[in-house]
């Protein structure tokens, strides 16, 4: 049986060489492509935010309520950012 395992291990370690490998690989890629591009919007989401956050105090009223989460919203922002 030792030529059989032999076998089996040459091709499993083919299949990792040749399909699991690059897989794994393009999806490290790929996240780290849509990461970059989240960075590179991140101030016009933290704007954004800024501006959604203006137009719900003026029309509900509720400053403190909409602060705060102005306050989450760009955090975040200033955050991911400084550590970009």
């Amino acid at each position: 049986m030792g030529w059989f395992e032999g076998i089996a291990d040459r091709i499993v370690g083919a299949e990792v060489k040749y399909i699991t490998k690059p897989i794994g690989e393009a999806l490290a890629d790929g996240g780290i492509y849509i990461l970059n591009a989240i960075t590179d919007v991140m101030p016009e989401i933290g704007a954004g935010i800024v501006v959604v956050c203006a137009i719900g105090i003026m029309i509900t009223g509720d400053i403190p309520k909409w602060l705060a989460r102005m306050a989450v919203g760009v955090g975040g922002a200033i955050i991911w950012l400084l550590n970009a």
